[in-house]
């Protein structure tokens, strides 16, 4: 029995040592039940039903005690996991790996990048592999004399003599350092339609600026400033910031929309980059690239470690540096921006009485699921700096200050949270809101403003809507995951009056209750055809 894991920090789920062993575990069940084997598949039930925590998803004790109990019955068995490096807890990771395969017949395979430690491992029981110049060397020849040669033939490469194909894979494969990576990207390089067969040539002949990934990258991002137009550096940056900020792996519906979102007016179709696909790999030198499942990620994980990382050069600013809070600010405004400019602050249904499927709301508006559940986090997110010099950029005071100012606007309309309410209970998620006041208080002060009136009155929203978000989904929140379009309905604005309710002055509440009831649950409401009557079946259980 041979099962695989994949580490992958650009993917949240695939990035910790507990999503190795939920799908370690998930693909022995399955192999097992296959082939009929079910004393396994009973074991698994008997935990889940007698001795699990009782929950719909089994916890990781859960996990890890099935999968020790298969491991002393699946002998032998064999583990590989790839890409150690983007595994963040890979010393726990292999220390629990150890335990549970104690005293077993259980082979282990790990990849990752050498510089790795993995804590006080059973030395004398493993081996370890260094990959050298010369083990991989006929894959990599292999990999480059094909595309070498047909960029020969295309003339893209200025010949000296008949045999240039194999000099030039001899010396590209040299200075590759046995990483398959360096040459992909060399590959892609010397493939850009805006290098002359002079400069391929160039670029070969001094091959030695390309040593290394981080050089290779920084003459990639040359080669971009060098050929793109400054108007488009920015959106290249953006992509980045995307990219690097997003707290999950965004589609390439979702990072078009982004790249189209305008701060102050709606976007149009003429706002978007056609042949999206195409045009961002291009666009970003095969930095970037498009997985099988429609997401978009970086190449590798080291090109978004020296993004973050690479400052300046040559005493200049540096255009494609991406600094983590302005990041997380861009992808903030951009949310908001696009809430407030492209989605109607109305039903999203059109029509209050009906709910609006998900799947149709997501192919109308493809960020929104994305924008709803994350604009609050990536505020957050980029509010929580130490100190100034982490900003690196006094220009960015005017950009917080844009940020706050937007979520201003947003908060102060009525019609906007209840699109922001009905819109998250559709995509399955209750609409939350950080300790944004709290944060934004301590911003300020690091930044050196004062609190103005403006800012008071921000503050003062974001308290309130906390409290009302909170209510929503104590006392409603059963009707909103059935019916998220009543909160565009009189029984939600009738019974939750706010600042924030839409349309509360059309009907008016008498309580027959005494203040101490507020804590009633609701089971029922149901509003006369007309309109113009309420009535709710509510419960005050006991102190």
């Amino acid at each position: 029995m041979v099962a695989f894991f994949h580490f992958d920090q650009q993917h949240p789920d695939f990035s910790h040592g507990r999503h190795a062993f939920r799908s370690i575990l998930m693909q022995l069940l399955h192999t097992h039940n296959v082939k009929g084997w079910r004393e396994l598949v009973d074991i698994a039930s008997l935990i889940k039903n007698v001795t699990g925590s009782g929950q719909r998803f089994a916890s990781e004790e859960d996990v890890l005690d099935i999968l020790e109990l298969y491991i002393e019955r699946c002998n032998p068995a064999y583990f590989v996991f790839d890409g150690m490096d983007e595994c963040s807890n890979h010393v726990d990771f292999v220390l629990e790996l150890e335990r549970l395969t104690k005293g077993t017949r259980t082979r282990i395979l790990l990849f990752g990048r050498p510089h790795l430690h993995y804590g006080n491992v059973r030395q004398s029981e493993s081996n370890q592999i260094l990959l050298g110049p010369q083990e991989n060397l006929q894959d990599l020849q292999a990999y480059l004399h094909c595309h070498v040669l047909s960029l020969l033939e295309k003339g893209a490469i200025a010949r000296r003599q008949p045999d240039d194909a194999a000099a030039i894979v001899e010396i590209l494969a040299h200075n590759s350092s046995s990483i398959f990576l360096w040459a992909i990207l060399m590959i892609a390089y010397l493939q850009s339609p805006f290098l002359t067969p002079r400069d391929r040539l160039d670029a070969i002949e001094q091959i030695h600026v390309f040593t290394g990934l981080d050089a290779l990258f920084m003459k990639i991002l040359d080669q971009v400033e060098k050929s793109t137009p400054k108007t488009q550096w920015n959106r290249i940056k953006t992509v980045f910031q995307c990219l690097i900020a997003a707290f999950r792996p965004l589609t390439t519906q979702e990072l078009k929309i982004l790249l189209a979102v305008k701060k102050d007016t709606a976007m149009s179709a003429e706002d978007q980059i056609q042949d999206f696909d195409n045009s961002l790999v291009q666009m970003c030198r095969s930095l970037v690239e498009i997985r099988p499942d429609g997401t978009v990620a970086f190449i590798h994980l080291s090109v978004s470690e020296f993004l973050i990382k690479a400052e300046s050069r040559r005493n200049s600013p540096w255009p494609f540096h991406v600094q983590i809070y302005s990041a997380h600010r861009t992808m903030a405004v951009l949310c908001i921006s696009h809430m407030l400019n492209d989605v109607p602050h109305s039903p999203l249904s059109g029509c209050s009485s009906t709910t609006i499927t998900s799947i149709l709301l997501e192919e109308r508006f493809p960020l929104l699921q994305y924008a709803t559940s994350n604009w609050e986090s990536h505020a957050w997110k980029c509010l929580q700096f130490e100190s100034r010099d982490d900003i690196k950029n006094t220009f960015a005071i005017d950009e917080y200050k844009i940020l706050l100012s937007q979520i201003l606007v947003a908060v102060s309309s009525p019609e906007f949270v209840s699109m922001w309410v009905e819109a998250g209970w559709i995509f399955g998620t209750c609409p939350s809101q950080r300790d944004l006041p709290a944060v934004i208080r301590s911003a300020l002060e690091i930044l050196g403003l004062q609190t103005s009136a403006k800012v008071a009155k921000l503050i003062a929203k974001l308290d309130s809507l906390s409290t009302y978000i909170s209510n929503l989904e104590r006392q409603w929140g059963r009707v909103l995951e059935q019916h998220p379009n009543e909160i565009w309905l009189p029984s939600i604005q009738t019974f939750a009056q706010s600042e924030f309710s839409v349309g509360s002055n059309v009907s008016n509440l008498v309580s027959l209750s005494s203040p101490e009831d507020v804590d009633a649950i609701l089971l029922a409401s149901q509003v006369s055809d007309s309109g113009s009557e309420v009535g709710v079946l509510k419960v005050w259980p006991p102190k």
